[in-house]
Order: C-alpha cells, then sequence, then structure tokens
C-alpha cells in the first residue's frame, strides 16, 4: 500500500502541469497531493517493520511552532499553511524512503521513474514550444506558474547527470542530456540561466577535485579553465545572441555586446522605477533588510508580519510592500525574503536549522566516501542541488521553497542517498 500511494503521491507533485491543460484546479491537485502523502505516512506507520527514524523531526517541530503561533495570533493561518505545506510533504516524502521496506528491484524502480521524470522534462518542453511557443509559464510537467523554475530545475538536472559522468559512468549520453535542458530554460524564456550556469559549474567542478581527487592545484586550474570556462562562454554567447532582451537589436541572433548585457544585468537587478520603488531583485533585497535591520517594532523583527502578507496576493493588492518595504512587485521576493516578511527574524533562523539537519547528512555521507560510485554520484548530487536551490532561495526568487515538486525532488535525492548509506544492499546499480 504504501508504495502505491507513494507513487501516486509523486506522480501527482511531479506532473501538475498536466492538470492545468484538462483544466484541474490548482487546489485539487494541491488537495490531492496531501491526501496521498498523508496515506503514505499512515500506511508506513502501519508496516510492520519497526519505523524508528525520523531525523530532522525536532527542528521541523520547532520551525512550525515558531511559525504557527504567531500566524494565529495575526489570524492568517490558512495562508501559513499554504506557505508550510509544501515542506512538509517533502519531508514525509523523505522519512517514507529512508524507512519503508524497498526490495533492490523496487527501489531501482523508484530511481528509474524518478530519472524518467527528469527526461520528460525536455519532451514537456519540447512540445511547449511547438504547441505554444516560447513563454515563462509552464515548466516542464512540474509546474504551471512558477516561470522561475525554468531556470533553477535546469541548473538542477544538469547537476545530476554531471555528477553521474564525473563520478558514475562515463557515458557520452549524460552530456548529450545537457543542450536538452538548456532548452527547457531558453523554452521558458529565461535569462537567469545564462548567469547562473558559470557559478554552478564552477561549483560542480570544485566540489568534484576537492572530494574526488582530494586537492584544488594547478592543474585544477587549467582543467577549470578548460572544462567549465569555456564552454560556459560559449553557452553565455550563444544565449546572449538567442535571447532577444540581452542584445541591443532585441532581436532573436543579434550581436554579442558584453557591456550591453551587463548594463542589463546592472538595471534588472539594481534597478529603481520612477517612483523611485526598488524593481530589480538586490534592490528589493536591500530594502526590505534594511527596512527590518531598522525597524523598533520587535514583534514584527522576530516574528514577521504574517503569511497572508506574501501568500496569495495580487499585483493590483501590493500597497503593503509598496508602502512598508518599498518594494514595487512581488516577483522582486526571494524565498529568504518572502519567509522573513511573513515569519520574521525567527522562522527564517528555525526554516534555516531544519534544513541544515536534512543537508548535514549528504555532506558527512560525502566525506566517508561510499564505495559504490553510482551511490557517492548521486549523493554528490544531492550537495549540488542544495546549493542550486541556497542560490534561488537567497537570491533568485521563492519557488523552490514553496512548490511542491521541487521539494519533493529536494527531498527525494536526500532521501535517496541516505537510504543507500543505511542499507548498502538496497542499490542494485553498481
Amino acid at each position: 500500500m504504501t508504495k502505491y500511494s507513494m507513487y501516486g503521491f509523486l506522480i501527482v507533485s511531479l506532473y501538475q502541469v498536466p492538470f492545468e491543460i484538462f483544466e484541474f484546479s490548482g487546489t485539487f491537485s494541491k488537495l490531492m497531493i496531501v491526501l496521498l502523502g498523508i496515506l503514505s505516512l499512515l500506511s508506513l506507520i502501519f508496516e510492520k517493520n519497526k519505523f524508528h527514524l525520523l531525523p530532522g523531526i525536532l527542528p521541523l517541530l520547532i520551525f512550525i511552532s515558531v511559525t504557527f503561533i504567531h500566524s494565529l495570533l495575526t489570524s492568517s493561518t490558512s495562508a501559513w499553511i499554504s506557505l508550510v505545506l509544501p515542506i512538509f510533504m517533502g519531508y514525509i516524502l523523505y522519512i517514507l524512503l529512508i524507512n519503508h521496506q524497498f526490495t533492490p528491484k523496487e527501489f531501482n524502480g523508484l530511481l528509474n521513474f524518478m530519472f524518467t521524470t527528469m527526461l520528460l522534462q525536455i519532451v514537456a518542453s519540447v512540445i511547449k514550444v511547438v504547441s505554444w511557443g516560447v513563454f515563462e509559464k509552464s515548466v516542464g510537467t512540474i509546474h504551471y506558474l512558477a516561470g522561475g523554475l525554468n531556470t533553477i530545475l535546469p541548473l538542477c538536472f544538469i547537476a545530476v547527470v554531471l555528477s553521474l559522468f564525473l563520478i558514475y559512468k562515463r557515458k557520452v549520453y549524460y552530456l548529450y542530456l545537457i543542450p536538452g535542458f538548456l532548452f527547457m530554460a531558453w523554452a521558458g524564456d529565461k535569462r537567469g540561466i545564462y548567469f547562473y550556469l558559470p557559478v554552478v559549474l564552477i561549483m560542480i567542478y570544485t566540489f568534484y577535485s576537492f572530494y574526488e581527487k582530494g586537492k584544488i592545484g594547478i592543474r585544477f586550474l587549467i582543467r577549470t579553465f578548460v572544462l567549465v570556462v569555456v564552454p560556459t562562454a560559449l553557452i553565455f554567447y550563444l544565449g546572449v545572441r538567442m535571447h532577444p532582451t540581452l542584445n541591443r537589436e532585441n532581436d532573436t541572433w543579434g550581436k554579442f555586446d558584453l557591456e550591453y548585457v551587463l548594463d542589463y544585468a546592472t538595471v534588472y537587478s539594481t534597478g529603481y522605477t520612477q517612483e523611485n520603488l526598488a524593481g530589480g531583485r538586490f534592490a528589493s533585497y536591500n530594502e526590505i533588510l534594511a527596512n527590518f535591520a531598522g525597524t523598533k517594532e520587535i514583534d514584527k523583527f522576530l516574528f514577521g508580519y504574517g503569511s497572508d502578507k506574501v501568500i496569495g496576493v495580487k499585483e493590483s493588492e501590493f500597497y503593503f510592500f509598496r508602502e512598508t518595504f518599498n518594494v514595487s512587485q512581488s516577483l522582486a521576493l526571494s524565498g529568504f525574503t518572502t519567509f522573513l516578511i511573513s515569519h520574521g527574524v525567527l522562522g527564517i533562523v528555525a526554516l534555516l536549522f531544519f534544513f541544515y539537519s536534512i543537508i548535514k547528512t549528504a555532506f558527512s555521507i560525502q566525506k566517508v566516501k561510499p564505495q559504490n560510485r553510482f551511490h557517492r554520484a548521486l549523493n554528490f548530487a544531492a550537495i549540488i542541488i542544495t546549493l542550486v536551490y541556497m542560490l534561488d532561495f537567497f537570491t533568485y526568487s521563492k519557488s523552490t521553497i514553496t512548490v511542491y515538486g521541487t521539494l519533493v525532488i529536494f527531498f527525494f535525492i536526500h532521501g535517496i542517498s541516505y537510504r543507500m548509506f543505511l542499507t548498502p544492499s538496497i542499490n542494485a546499480k553498481k
């Protein structure tokens, strides 16, 4: 029973776009995710095996307590549920993965399902471009509205295939998938991929050299230039020319002008509107942090303004942000500023403490350096995906921390890696 309800949970979480296409409401799909997640957890509890592994449960309870009490007092409980529930559902998947008694065949089938889902994101992007053209909405099969994921998820998928290539097997097949994931970002009309990709590739190769080779020297610098800097520069060049807003001609295949790109990026990130409202992501970031640093309202500083101030707010209702934080649009909010505004400093500290309790396991496993290369590759990918999520959380958007599908991906790869560490015999791949 646990296995089937868990598959149902994964399918609804990772294939929300079809629900939109067939005109099911977003509320229906979210309700299905919650019901299947709870059903899976109940089924696990009633299994005959001993149910004892609950890593991160205390930090999670602290986070829930800190944020719920204030939401109750500010009458924003429903918004709090919408903000916290995706995290809780992701954690349920984590618990299922490390506690359910899988056979090696079942475990391998679960891995194949997720890898197939990853590949289908490329197929879904092709169908989107053919059917509707290039536009921000619809992120593969995973989500319909959170367009920022067209930047973040391709980076995560690239991290997975590069981890498999570098550590598991040097199959060129893995490298052939990278252009497909870059196409996914292009199909989503996202420019951020060309600025974040160099950072992610450097992180991948730096951590690979540190964990797998044990040192960083002159050869590392030479290889980094050849294997990372040159390909990244080529991708950046092609991206600028192919994306109209990144070239002066404002046309596909316009001329490459680095000065224009840097000026555009600066204005986009740090710009202000004619009304002197912060319009760029970093400008909004600075305004919000300055507000919290200078506030004399201790309750707002510690507990925030309530979840209802960041959840379900339409741009036409955005006067609160304009008046309080001097921010022009909600799209400028990152995951960090979203939780800071809604739950204050205590809420953000509790949230980061919870995720630290999950993430630290992956770093500990990597230090042990498991003998199984497939396990080592997946654990390495879990570390890189964590870093990508942190980049998004602190600098880009709130999608990775508020969308069910992205949290499912995060907790899945961490749960799979931890389970392979606890039960090495469960892994059929060598």
